[in-house]
């Protein structure tokens, strides 16, 4: 696609990916190395997302500091929030701004007595979704340690960003079911699943914590989800060759959850519990369920590159026609989506093959464009209008259950409307 402006745009900031992992890790002060609106942009996003309060701290680089040393503004910064709270990690995630400018950030932090990592996230390299994995390969990278052997009860999970704080739990439970105790990292689902905190603090709380990072070094198996999370894992295997190696493209639907499935029963040589089989069971009915409602309609969506590969494999199960996919940024993930037609766009793009589409597949920017009566299945970022967006499953058996009836509901509904 080539277009010389983006009207409504769909990408986001690497910074934004970045700072969202960090949230998954307790103990950790995000610190956007760059303009004030930087971190104030991001925290009132995912705030607005997850309707919960959002930790972001900047150094808050102005036209003075943007000149003169900007590396000393880091460790002022890193500084001042110590004295104010103690913090186990310092994530120091750069800008655009101070990226170009080409701050001497690892110095700045090598002379502090404070534990800190720099996560490099130009604006202009990628978006939300390598933002977010960039982070991921720098906590393997700088804080796990090359592991001789292997603890086969141990998994580690490194989920994509578009994955709720429920899923990634609901994969964790899904993987003890088989006898492993698993480890996400990063982990929303122990800081933004929408539990009560007594106060908002000013480091992220409830994660993964740094002392479980350095133990899933040890890891017996490796499980990451999707495309963007390959130099990750890339990253963990160098650290622990030994580890069994399972790299899924989707969690979405029955093939993809069966894969799973047969890997778990491989590595761990557990036969599925019943409530497993039972969740089968009910996806199958669900797709029979739905078969009329869902068979031949037309789909057309704008998500995150994982987003979208995972969702077009269970549009694809129940004989939907994935018309149109508009990813973010390109990438490994475009050449595998089950779709007709798979570009890098913007929501203008989207709104202008409207006429493709029989249900559209999208975050609530879109809402104030679509025609009233077009279904419209809400998903990606942001959802700002809605409650309870971290408490969101549409993975493995028992998501897709909830993504198909969903769906169903929606055309349903649509058919009631006109009678």
């Amino acid at each position: 696609m080539s277009k010389p402006l983006q009207v409504n745009p769909h990408k986001l900031s690497p910074v934004m990916g970045a700072h969202l992992a960090c949230l998954g890790v307790d103990g950790v002060m995000p610190i956007i190395h760059g303009a004030q609106g930087c971190s104030n942009f991001s925290k009132v996003f995912f705030t607005r997302h997850f309707s919960e309060p959002i930790v972001s701290h900047s150094t808050a680089v102005n036209d003075i500091t943007a000149v003169l040393d900007g590396g000393a503004c880091v460790a002022e910064a890193i500084e001042l929030l110590a004295k104010k709270s103690p913090f186990k990690l310092a994530a120091i995630i750069t800008t655009g701004l101070t990226e170009t400018k080409g701050d001497d950030v690892k110095g700045a932090i090598n002379q502090l007595s404070y534990p800190a990592l720099y996560f490099p996230t130009p604006d202009y390299e990628g978006g939300l979704e390598e933002g977010f994995a960039l982070a991921i390969e720098v906590f393997i990278k700088e804080r796990m340690v090359s592991a001789a052997t292997s603890d086969p009860k141990l998994a580690l999970i490194l989920p994509h960003a578009s994955m709720t704080p429920l899923e990634v739990e609901k994969l964790k439970e899904f993987l003890e079911d088989f006898g492993v105790r698993a480890l996400a990292l990063p982990d929303l689902s122990g800081s933004l699943d929408g539990h009560l905190e007594e106060r908002q603090g000013s480091v992220a709380k409830g994660g993964i914590t740094l002392e479980e990072i350095e133990e899933a070094s040890g890891a017996g198996m490796i499980l990451s989800i999707g495309e963007s999370t390959r130099k990750a894992r890339q990253a963990f295997l160098a650290k622990n060759p030994s580890a069994f190696d399972l790299n899924v493209e989707s969690l979405y639907g029955l093939r993809s959850s069966d894969a799973l499935v047969r890997a778990l029963m491989d590595w761990t040589g557990h036969e599925p519990p019943k409530r497993v089989k039972r969740w089968r069971a009910r996806l199958q009915d669900m797709m029979l369920d739905s078969h009329f409602a869902l068979g031949g309609k037309r789909v057309i969506a704008a998500l995150e590159n994982d987003h979208l590969l995972g969702i077009s494999k269970i549009l694809e199960e129940v004989g939907m026609s994935f018309e149109l996919a508009v990813a973010t940024t390109g990438g490994p993930a475009m050449t595998k989506i089950s779709a007709k037609e798979a570009v890098v766009g913007d929501l203008e793009h989207l709104m202008q093959n409207i006429e493709l589409s029989e249900v559209v597949i999208a975050c609530e920017r879109l809402g104030g464009f679509l025609p009233k009566e077009t279904p419209w299945l809400v998903r990606g970022y942001p959802i700002f209008e809605r409650i309870g967006t971290g408490l969101g499953n549409d993975i493995l058996y028992e998501g897709g259950c909830y993504l198909l009836k969903e769906l169903a509901n929606l055309f349903l509904k649509e058919h009631q409307a006109h009678d």
